[in-house]
């Protein structure tokens, strides 16, 4: 990921070797963080607080069941196929 202006989570730099994946998701918005707090109209001191992402932590059933939602419910454009 290139250009990156605001990082998703604090304790993922873009040392990480794992960082533009982790990124990714977030600028996508399939995974919760500091750069989805502004659409959830959360007040402005917790909007300061840290977000940690934990990347050497063990995954919940909670997180994948809350990924896996975030892509079912994504609406994808429609494409026309007489404009491909």
């Amino acid at each position: 990921i290139e250009n990156v202006s605001e990082l998703a989570f604090d304790d993922v730099t873009t040392e990480d070797p794992d960082f533009p994946f982790i990124q990714g998701l977030a600028e996508a918005g399939l995974i919760s963080s500091k750069l989805s707090r502004s659409d959830m109209n959360i007040s402005e001191n917790v909007q300061n607080s840290h977000y940690f992402f934990s990347p050497d932590s063990p995954l919940s059933r909670q997180d994948l069941v809350s990924w896996k939602m975030a892509l079912d419910k994504r609406q994808l454009p429609e494409v026309d196929k007489n404009s491909l």
